[in-house]
């Protein structure tokens, strides 16, 4: 429930909760408002109440347009947030089965509306239930990522102050990713079926065959790069593993420790690969201080 201010008039409190109602509930499948207010009164009369009308317009045609407009904006942004998983599904139907169910449970709560689709992931992980729920799943969680990665914080790795003229203070020190480089572990090569995708347009794809999915394990990560554009990066399984390692926050000595303990053949050679490694993710500023 919002907070007011204290000092608000009584009968504007009123509007401004009964305007909330009203625009926030969802339009039908021909962007009509629908008919019957929360109270169980028909729009057409209830709207009179706090609306005048307008030379050309009643009252509930007049709320109306703002219910409309309300609607048509967030699904229009989460239609720019998830491109991938708009061509899986197409205008219409993500509109009826993700955008306005979940638009209904997790409203937006600022003005920011980059941020309105954060949540998308994890209803479609929760509440989707279908034959392609994994690809929907990791579509999301791909798209997602573009925007996350693009609006995340960067932190400097500082290096030098670091170091402190001693390289054994860096590799005690505890590091992490960065906030904006995002590590993936998916079921099939989304990447390379994400540009066929897009290289298309949505109504395409309602007419034709989707590109070949590849079921196959893919290990990569989506972030923003020195030039501050959104990019990608694919490992192996065992560079993967290990970068994973500073999700968390660990330090090289304890990520070498944690190498030297693991069996299974998958690092058999990893060893020779740390120092190529490491330089590459300090070199393209992947890890962060821990603060």
């Amino acid at each position: 429930m919002p907070s007011f201010d204290q000092s608000l008039p009584l009968p504007l409190k009123k509007v401004q909760q009964w305007f909330g109602s009203i625009i926030s509930r969802p339009i039908d499948y021909h962007n009509n408002m629908n008919a019957i207010s929360p109270s169980g009164i028909a729009m057409e009369i209830e709207a009179c109440q706090f609306i005048t009308p307008s030379p050309t317009l009643k009252p509930d045609q007049r709320i109306q347009i703002y219910n409309q407009q309300y609607w048509w904006r967030l699904l229009n942004t989460l239609h720019e947030l998830f491109p991938l998983v708009i061509r899986l599904f197409g205008y219409q139907s993500f509109n009826q089965t993700l955008g306005f169910p979940y638009l209904v449970k997790y409203p937006p709560s600022t003005w920011m509306l980059n941020t309105v689709g954060n949540l998308l992931p994890a209803y479609i992980s929760q509440f989707y239930q279908s034959d392609d729920s994994q690809l929907v799943y990791e579509a999301a969680l791909l798209d997602c990522a573009f925007n996350q990665a693009f609006f995340a914080e960067h932190i400097p790795a500082d290096l030098q102050a670091l170091a402190q003229g001693n390289l054994a203070n860096i590799l005690s020190h505890t590091l992490k990713l960065q906030p904006h480089f995002l590590l993936f572990e998916f079921h099939y090569n989304m990447l390379e079926f994400r540009h066929a995708m897009l290289n298309e347009t949505p109504e395409h794809w309602t007419e034709q065959d989707f590109p070949e999915l590849k079921a196959c394990p893919t290990y990569c990560a989506v972030y923003r790069n020195k030039f501050n554009f959104v990019t990608t990066a694919v490992f192996t399984e065992d560079e993967y593993r290990l970068l994973k390692l500073f999700e968390a926050g660990i330090s090289i000595d304890e990520a070498c420790e944690w190498l030297d303990e693991q069996t299974d053949p998958l690092f058999a050679e990893s060893n020779d690969s740390l120092q190529h490694w490491f330089h590459k993710w300090f070199a393209e500023e992947w890890l962060s201080k821990a603060d």
